[in-house]
């Protein structure tokens, strides 16, 4: 306990608190598990039976921050100021402490309240103890998700997704109890609002494993009843393209896309903290990519056919993908530019391979890869990332156009390409030059002669903006 102790006192926003979490106040919740696995935290939980707010606003003093009712009814006010880092004020991760009343009669109670064991503890520092009712540092060590009542799951059904949750971010396992549990509760997840549910989905799939989440979720039955386009999906054959399944392809998916982030400067050089870029709060880059990968090919169950030969077909099931995971992330509550995301990933995830089986020994062209960045605009990254993984989770053999070989070429080339030009470039010309050039009134033709000129860019017909004009007094000369 005293080496416990010793390392509260040397995380920085404990060592500044301490001082204020005196008798009858509790450090409880994820903070102490982090504390035990050795892990910094985000996120602090005070538990007191002294006065709420009058603790609230002595500690947000001392941290030069305000407080503020979170749930004045139920006793819960918040600290939020950014991170004590070097980094300047805008970079850095906000830091939130919670400030809240018991939930019974004492701190065992209310601990035994709370989701599962390991979030059940509590640090007394007054008295450098810790109080564990539940073993929670036993499956701490075990690596065990264990559900702290059957109650707990009843009275919020958003702790079946937290169970999984911490399970794929700490590759724990889940207790057979805990897991019987969870399948059998699973359908009350649909009386929790999206809300809620997009956070702690989120949440999971954007650390390392993220991938994990949806296989757990399979699992347990919640793929069906949170996303019921797949339900058909666990046995269904994709024809001769395709090794597997649709869902196991799927799944892979969203496998092959862990290891891609992981090792993206192998595949995309450069490409730097791009992912970690926040789209929305809490949301990165990198989490809508792993929801798009699972996504993807959500719209093949409703636009399976077969041909007279028997051969099976999807024909408009990028389309289709499209719109069903724009109204997922819609009901879910994303912000506008993570739906957008979502939609550019799944709408362009065949282009890559659409391009492959087009273009001889896996090459593409300078004016197709124009094209196609113009297509990905926002996501391009993204886009080269999910096409490899999409070509490795079709089990295909390397021999094959449109295999991982394939696709891992064109993906350098455009790459390449998107890193050495594309980015650097500025428009040539605008669109009042196209109009006062080919004397045509504003319209959708001004964007297309646009586009033209810059395809004529990429494949160096034209250098600079005297030979953007000159193209288009070639074009309207029908030269």
């Amino acid at each position: 306990m005293q080496d416990l102790w010793n390392i509260a006192l040397k995380d920085r926003i404990i060592s500044r608190i301490s001082r204020f979490l005196g008798n009858n106040t509790y450090l409880v919740g994820g903070c102490v598990r982090d504390l035990l696995m050795n892990k910094p935290s985000k996120d602090y939980d005070i538990v007191t039976f002294t006065d709420v707010w009058a603790l609230a606003q002595k500690v947000a003093s001392h941290l030069e921050a305000k407080a503020f009712w979170m749930d004045k009814s139920r006793q819960i006010a918040r600290i939020a100021f950014p991170s004590p880092t070097d980094l300047p004020a805008s970079g850095r991760p906000s830091v939130l402490i919670d400030i809240s009343a018991p939930k019974g009669p004492d701190i065992v109670s209310d601990l035994k309240g709370r989701d599962i064991t390991v979030n059940a503890m509590a640090l007394d520092l007054l008295n450098k103890e810790l109080i564990d009712p539940l073993k929670g540092v036993e499956d701490l060590k075990a690596g065990i998700i264990r559900i702290t009542s059957e109650g707990s799951i009843v009275s919020d059904p958003l702790r079946i997704l937290r169970c999984l949750r911490f399970a794929a971010m700490f590759c724990f396992n889940i207790e057979t109890h805990t897991l019987d549990l969870l399948k059998q509760y699973a359908s009350d997840i649909e009386t929790v609002s999206p809300e809620r549910i997009k956070q702690e989905l989120m949440s999971a799939i954007d650390c390392s494993n993220g991938s994990r989440m949806f296989y757990l979720m399979e699992e347990i039955g919640l793929i069906d009843i949170l996303f019921p386009q797949y339900r058909d999906a666990h046995g269904m054959s994709q024809g001769r393209h395709h090794k597997w399944p649709l869902l196991k392809h799927v799944l892979l998916t969203t496998s092959e896309i862990d290891s891609l982030i992981e090792h993206r400067e192998e595949y995309l050089p450069g490409i730097g903290d791009y992912l970690s870029e926040e789209i929305e709060y809490g949301i990165t880059r990198a989490g809508l990519l792993r929801l798009a990968a699972f996504l993807h090919d959500i719209g093949k169950p409703e636009t399976k056919t077969k041909d007279l030969y028997g051969n099976v077909h999807f024909y408009g099931h990028t389309h289709q993908g499209t719109v069903i995971a724009s109204n997922i992330c819609k009901k879910l509550k994303f912000s506008t530019k993570s739906i957008r995301t979502v939609e550019k990933i799944v709408e362009t995830h065949m282009r890559l391979l659409d391009l492959s089986t087009t273009a001889g020994q896996c090459q593409i062209t300078d004016r197709a890869i124009y094209r196609l960045l113009s297509q990905a605009r926002g996501i391009v990254p993204e886009m080269l990332l999910h096409a490899i993984a999409d070509a490795t989770a079709t089990g295909k053999d390397p021999a094959y156009t449109g295999s991982r070989a394939c696709i891992e070429t064109i993906v350098s080339k455009v790459w390449n390409y998107y890193i050495c030009e594309t980015k650097k470039m500025t428009p040539l010309i605008n669109g009042y030059d196209v109009m006062q050039t080919l004397g045509c009134p504003p319209g959708p033709q001004v964007g297309m002669y646009l586009r033209m000129v810059e395809e004529a860019r990429a494949e160096g017909i034209v250098l600079s903006r005297d030979d953007a004009v000159c193209y288009l007094h070639t074009i309207k000369d029908g030269r």
